[in-house]
């Protein structure tokens, strides 16, 4: 068998192990977590492999994630270095209540300062300056963001604000939310900033203040809410107004396997029980999850000579997380012994030919010596 042969058997024996066939009114997977919020997704950050998914191209409102975007344009666009200085448009033309962190007209942050106040305390004046200072003016920046998101194939996404205030021509999907935050990945600016769970601003030009932040994902601040962190969770971002409901964007590492997980239109309730069942879910089968994808009819014949496991579009597969070897060796010897059923049939077959070949040769010898001795 040629290898092209060799990998559709091995696709669709995997294809047979890991998704038995269903009838139009089977039940649904029992081994998938059952969740309450209404849209979800669980990518591979190494692959962007899609480990598990609920209406995840359906469109909602991110609410104060969209400022992933907008911390990964400000990474993008401002130096480390950089002093920001904040316009009355800026500071003022957010929702009186929203979050803030009382910056006032011309007072002047850090970009670590600023970009620590982004992302830890989700204040929106903040969001404003970032975009005013990266692209000249508000409205230039969210143009900028609607080009990233279409650039990185967040096609079903559109920016109205850098801040996610609500907004009916702001939305997403938690599948393009999924991108976007595997791109600020990317940035190490943004894994350094997750690492401080607290924060302070010291006296600036326009207060003797020193500001206190903190981080309010609860799954990485064990000071918040010690039943739910999780050391595993290395970066996230919580996101609420009363039309996105909660939304929450958690990035998890365990050994050298780091997920995503995205949800919208959740709940206080369910977010981080949400969260937690769907990180378990995605480590569990991370390696499974890449395994079938590698052999997925669109990668048939791509693989590397250099490297054997990597495919043609520099996506490697990934090793297997140590709770799952067990499993991938059941997997590999399912596919082995359907492999050598495979072989054995051939050779059966091969051998039915031969004989059949032979037989006829036989009897057309025979023929031929009947004929010969009545012709003499």
């Amino acid at each position: 068998m040629n290898l092209l042969n060799t990998k559709a058997i091995i696709y669709i024996s995997i294809l047979l192990i890991c998704n038995p066939v269903q009838t139009s009114n089977a039940e649904p997977d029992i081994l998938s977590p059952s969740i309450s919020s209404e849209a979800a997704v669980v990518i591979d950050a190494g692959t962007g492999n899609i480990i598990y998914a609920k209406n995840e191209h359906e469109k909602n409102y991110p609410a104060s994630i969209t400022k992933l975007m907008t911390a990964l344009l400000g990474f993008e666009e401002i130096g480390t270095n950089d002093n920001l200085s904040f316009s009355k448009e800026a500071v003022m033309s957010i929702e009186y209540g929203s979050s803030h962190i009382g910056i006032t007209e011309d007072e002047i942050l850090t970009s670590d300062q600023a970009f620590h106040a982004l992302l830890l305390m989700s204040a929106n004046e903040v969001a404003n300056g970032i975009a005013e200072n990266s692209s000249g003016s508000i409205e230039s920046f969210i143009e900028s963001m609607n080009n990233k998101a279409r650039q990185l194939g967040a096609n079903n996404t559109h920016f109205a604000n850098p801040h996610g205030l609500h907004d009916e021509s702001h939305y997403t999907t938690a599948y393009d939310m999924s991108i976007i935050t595997r791109e600020l990945l990317k940035m190490p600016e943004f894994l350094e900033i997750m690492e401080d769970i607290t924060y302070q601003i010291p006296i600036t030009n326009k207060s003797e203040e020193i500001r206190y932040l903190s981080q309010q994902h609860k799954m990485m601040n064990v000071k918040r809410d010690s039943s739910l962190y999780r050391k595993d969770v290395i970066a996230g971002k919580t996101g609420y107004t009363n039309q996105a409901g909660h939304t929450l964007v958690t990035v998890a590492r365990q050994e050298d396997k780091t997920i995503i997980v995205v949800l919208l239109k959740s709940t206080a309730e369910s977010m981080y029980k949400d969260t937690s069942m769907l990180l378990d879910y995605g480590f569990e089968n991370i390696y499974i999850n890449n395994m079938i994808s590698f052999f997925e009819p669109n990668n048939m014949n791509i693989f590397s000579v250099s490297n054997p496991f990597k495919l043609s579009n520099n996506i490697e597969l990934s090793k297997p997380h140590s709770n799952n070897i067990v499993t991938a060796f059941i997997i590999l010897g399912s596919i082995m012994l359907f492999l050598i059923f495979i072989i054995i049939i051939l050779l059966i077959a091969k051998k039915i030919k031969r004989r059949k070949k032979n037989h006829y040769t036989n009897y057309i010898n025979k023929k031929r010596s009947k004929n010969t001795k009545s012709k003499s």
